[in-house]
């Protein structure tokens, strides 16, 4: 008779996690409108054949899963690859534009600093991405791990269910976005060197080539992709940290409403709550192997480009309407990419340690048959922080803004003690 209950509650227990996987739709379906955008500008590739054993056991549990084929892959891995080369060769071909140039203009140090750098900053956002996608990187890793703990054994018991559907709304808002402002971005160049005519602005694109029509057109097709390298990776990065914000936001209101409900009920759930909040954290840790080369080259690179737009401006070294409107959206782009990419960051830090208020306030906690539990539990949230970090050595907050803000203004007045 014990046998018959035992495979028969086996049975309903492997009914249930079947129907909690058949109603979980993997997150990279989610993100698909982001990837296929990435995609067309040879920032993302699919799959490569080791995570496309994956995305068949996806496959078999979600049939509207469709593998990548290999064919398409090696084409879409060759048209990354191609892009790379060509957005570090444009690198390469700019610096001798400092001293050498077929229509060099001397005296304009300021806006070729700003080009340089900020060609750099594409090259290794395309770099990062490209790296990141790849069988060395961590995207990978990250969504198999995140839809694993999704639909996993301690998820069921808490009943963890995180609603998508504003998630999915804010992926085609980034798409929307990125496509317009990538689309805004070419349109001001192509303005200011076809309808302003500004010849200086044409020289500094093209040099060290001469600034002819049949070499500024194909340094627009460049600068195309370099925008989206320049904007796109921020859109990714904020979607993935957005994920790890709901896992958190899920398991802390949970723990509030078992709390709320029925004191006791969240005593026996305090261990897989416990349990849940370590797998987040892995999760975290998983992503910033990748994340925190991307929030260096961000915080280096975003700091000089916005120093010297902000020098060219105060001396007045911009001429013409649509120049000065491109610089100052230029300006301010750089700004919202580093605030908005550090306060998402720091939010995700933030959630990691959202439960210590919780548990302090339910003292009742300590008086039950599982303290230890609870104990491994604020030393885990009270010991070193967990969080997105720039290359492992400083933890992302909002503390950090300042210091960044800090540094912004006192390497601009340095700036502006020189003749440059």
């Amino acid at each position: 008779m014990s046998l018959v209950t035992l495979s028969v509650d086996s049975d309903e227990k492997d009914v249930k996690e079947k129907e909690d996987r058949e109603d979980f739709t993997p997150i990279q379906t989610h993100l698909r409108p982001f990837l296929v955008l990435l995609q067309c500008f040879a920032l993302h590739y699919p799959e490569n054949g080791q995570s496309l054993s994956h995305m068949k056991k996806i496959k078999a549990v979600h049939p509207m899963e469709s593998p990548t084929r290999e064919s398409k892959l090696s084409v879409q891995f060759v048209y990354c690859l191609v892009i790379l080369i060509i957005m570090s060769l444009n690198v390469l071909r700019y610096i001798p534009s400092f001293w050498v140039g077929y229509d060099f203009i001397p005296n304009l140090t300021t806006p070729r600093v700003i080009n340089i750098v900020w060609f750099c900053q594409c090259f290794f956002n395309s770099v990062f991405i490209f790296k990141t996608c790849s069988r060395y990187g961590n995207l990978h890793a990250f969504i198999h791990f995140y839809n694993s703990i999704s639909t996993d054994e301690i998820s069921r018991r808490l009943n963890l269910k995180t609603s998508y559907v504003k998630f999915r709304k804010i992926v085609w808002f980034m798409v929307a976005i990125g496509s317009g402002m990538i689309i805004f971005n070419v349109t001001g160049c192509f303005l200011i060197i076809f309808i302003e005519e500004n010849k200086t602005f044409e020289i500094l694109q093209t040099d060290p080539f001469p600034a002819s029509r049949l070499v500024t057109l194909p340094i627009l097709i460049v600068g195309l992709y370099c925008f989206a390298a320049w904007l796109l990776p921020l859109g990714l990065v904020a979607l993935l940290l957005l994920l790890i914000k709901y896992q958190f936001d899920t398991i802390t209101s949970r723990l509030q409403k078992l709390l709320k409900e029925d004191g006791q009920k969240a005593i026996f759930k305090i261990n897989e709550i416990r349990l849940k909040h370590l797998q987040i954290t892995k999760a975290v840790e998983i992503l910033d192997r990748d994340i925190r080369l991307f929030f260096a080259g961000v915080y280096l690179a975003g700091i000089l480009i916005c120093c010297f737009i902000a020098y060219n401006l105060i001396n007045r070294k911009i001429s013409g309407t649509f120049e000065m409107v491109m610089y100052l959206y230029w300006l301010i782009m750089n700004k919202i990419i580093i605030i908005s990419s550090s306060v998402l960051a720091a939010q995700v830090n933030e959630a990691v340690s959202l439960f210590v208020p919780v548990i302090h306030l339910n003292p009742d906690l300590f008086d039950t048959g599982y303290p230890k539990q609870v104990s491994l539990f604020v030393s885990k949230l009270n010991g070193p922080a967990v969080g997105f970090t720039m290359m492992s050595t400083v933890t992302i907050t909002k503390e950090l803004l300042l210091t960044l803000a800090g540094l912004y203004i006192s390497y601009l007045f340095l700036l502006m003690q020189f003749q440059l």
